[in-house]
């Protein structure tokens, strides 16, 4: 079933519409600037992206804060740009703006708000387009999630600097909740400072922010499994924590991995357990240098350790393919979906780990994490595939690479080129709420299966009527059933309930 999304009309040209228009003869304008697309089986106009549609392309990755280009329509008076991928409801009503609902916000939101539109201030300086952060009505509010209306470009002849962020945030502090209005007030004043960087500002922010999700209650229930579906073969994939591991892993508290091995590529299975093998006893050591390390460690200082440990697992499989002279297709390879709790001794008074609700997710290739809530399923990686390699090259929309007929194909894996040319994609989240964290393979995700059925298993396990093992082997058996013609696709899905917080 084709669905018929919402659509932000961007530019002036789109205030000159009325509600109940249908555009060239195709787009229907339901709400100002906002339109649906009533021809959605039809592919989009544009071919070629302009200028404009190639800065969203560049921001590919950061999709879950940033607009997608779905279509230009060409009218005698001009092109619109149109965007989806945009902060509206499912009815199509425009999220509230972050100034509108900050007084009645928890201070660890309004931290993480703020901490979220300074994670993409580099991301935006490379594209030119800061103010897109710095206008507070562009910035729409998505429960936890921060998300923007539509890319603006800096102005050419101005210099925007984290001055400018002290000025946008200047009305917010003032209304900040009690326990922090004090300390974002400093912040503002360190924002002011010519000199300072936007490391220490972030990492004075993130000081305050992590302080706040530790006194949060953190729970967490986890559970895996994995299978080959009805046809008897080898099982490619590789997951942890096993069953065993579980019981008896301090480690298996705080991680969860997939790997899957990549279909045309022999040993797969190989490669994803030394994948699995070699994280296992790095972060195993990142968790034991937790234990002793004083003060928080930062996330752009995780992100590289993850990378790093991420690198030294995919020479462990370079290296078995060199010496047992493996070339092209016959190269072992593996898909990689990571996601770690991390746990931090905040100060040198603390006498064990606190339980912050830090979750770094990393991915290589198309397994995938999602955050399910009672209303909701969101993607929280973003594919290594054709589809996303065209549209971040500024070379296609992404609904034009989605019908090529490589659109799935994988472009980076563990074990097929040197660490240094590996670029494994790593976020970090606050998650306040309570949810099931999916990680899986494509078995679960491929043709819209868990977008489809998340709903039949998600509540009943954050409400707990069923346990997630009942519902993670009751899932794996439909998607079985539901897609016959995938069932050689290997399905190792892990899944876990953090957190369990009184909000």
């Amino acid at each position: 079933m084709t669905t018929t999304p919402f659509l932000r009309a961007s530019g002036s040209l789109a205030l000159h519409f009325q509600i109940a228009d249908l555009v060239g003869d195709r787009y229907r304008v339901v709400a100002p600037q906002i339109w649906q697309d009533t021809k959605p089986e039809l592919p989009p106009e544009c071919e070629h992206p302009p200028a404009v549609a190639k800065l969203y392309g560049k921001m590919y990755p950061r999709k879950l804060h940033i607009p997608c280009v779905y279509d230009i329509c060409s009218l005698p008076e001009g092109e619109l740009l149109l965007l989806d991928n945009i902060p509206v409801t499912e009815n199509g009503d425009v999220l509230p703006a972050l100034g509108s609902i900050w007084v009645d916000s928890s201070p660890l939101r309004q931290l993480y708000w703020l901490w979220q539109i300074l994670d993409l201030w580099e991301d935006l300086q490379d594209i030119k387009a800061i103010s897109s952060v710095l206008l507070v009505e562009n910035v729409r509010i998505d429960g936890w999630r921060i998300r923007i209306m539509e890319l603006i470009e800096d102005p050419a002849d101005a210099e925007i600097t984290l001055k400018n962020v002290a000025e946008s945030w200047r009305s917010l502090q003032t209304r900040s909740s009690r326990p922090i209005r004090e300390e974002l007030g400093a912040i503002l004043e360190q924002l002011e400072t010519p000199e300072v960087t936007l490391k220490e500002v972030q990492t004075q922010l993130n000081n305050l922010l992590i302080q706040q999700s530790s006194q949060q209650l953190l729970r967490i229930k986890i559970t895996s499994a994995t299978d080959t579906g009805e046809e008897p073969a080898i099982n490619e994939d590789s997951y942890y924590p096993t069953l065993k591991e579980q019981n008896t892993d301090t480690l298996a508290n705080h991680l969860l991995m997939v790997c899957d091995g990549i279909a045309g590529h022999e040993g797969g299975d190989v490669a994803s357990q030394l994948a699995i093998q070699s994280l296992k006893l790095q972060l195993s050591g990142l968790l034991t240098e937790l234990k002793t390390n004083n003060g928080i460690l930062q996330p752009h200082v995780v992100k590289q350790q993850l990378a790093a440990y991420i690198r030294v697992a995919n020479n462990v499989i370079t290296a078995r393919n060199d010496e047992q002279g493996r070339a092209s297709r016959k190269r072992m390879a593996t898909t990689l979906t990571l996601a770690l709790q991390l746990p931090q001794k905040l100060n040198e008074d603390d006498s064990g780990i606190g339980n912050s609700h830090e979750l770094y997710i990393a991915n290589v290739g198309d397994s995938r994490a999602y955050w399910l809530t009672e209303t909701k399923c969101l993607c929280l990686t973003v594919d290594d595939d054709v589809v996303a390699r065209e549209v971040q090259a500024g070379r296609s929309v992404y609904r034009h690479a989605q019908n090529r007929v490589d659109a799935e194909a994988i472009t980076q894996a563990l074990g097929t080129r040197e660490g240094d040319a590996l670029h494994p994609m790593i976020q970090r989240f606050i998650l306040d709420e309570d949810g099931v964290l999916l990680v899986c393979s494509d078995g679960l995700s491929d043709n819209g299966f868990l977008d489809e059925h998340w709903q039949t298993f998600a509540p009943v396990i954050i409400q707990e009527r069923l346990t997630p093992e009942m519902m993670l082997q009751a899932l794996m058996k439909q998607a079985i059933a539901k897609i016959p013609t995938i069932i050689s696709q290997r399905r190792s899905p892990s899944m876990a309930l953090p957190p369990n917080i009184p909000y």
